[in-house]
């Protein structure tokens, strides 16, 4: 998971710095702190993906549809099962969060289709 997480956050480190503030791309990302449980980073994951797909979030995250991204969602549902090919945990380990980053974009974007109820 580390390494779609990685991905995540060196993108929105880009997409900040590139059009607000120049400056921001500079900054060294905090380091997650390593007692925090899986829960907690499922739930910084999937704020970070809010604070991406928002109004002043990043403009290509905000563009993707389900058609724009069913090819990544291909892709990397391959890669994870060549890493369960080949055993090598680390690699599954990094597939399966980048996989797991495609799901909640997939997720975001059946949010935002929903009609709002009051």
């Amino acid at each position: 998971m580390a390494k779609g997480v990685s991905r995540v956050l060196i993108q929105l480190v880009i997409c900040n710095g590139s059009k607000r503030n120049p400056s921001r791309a500079l900054r060294k990302p905090r380091q997650p702190s390593p007692r925090r449980t899986p829960g907690e980073l499922f739930n910084k994951l999937v704020r970070l993906q809010a604070r991406l797909r928002a109004p002043d979030g990043c403009p290509w995250d905000r563009e993707q549809t389900p058609q724009t991204l069913r090819t990544f969602l291909i892709e990397e549902t391959y890669e994870v099962l060549d890493a369960l090919e080949s055993g090598a945990s680390d690699e599954l380990a990094g597939e399966l969060g980048d996989l797991l980053l495609q799901i909640i974009f997939h997720c975001f974007d059946g949010q935002r289709s929903r009609p709002v109820r009051h």
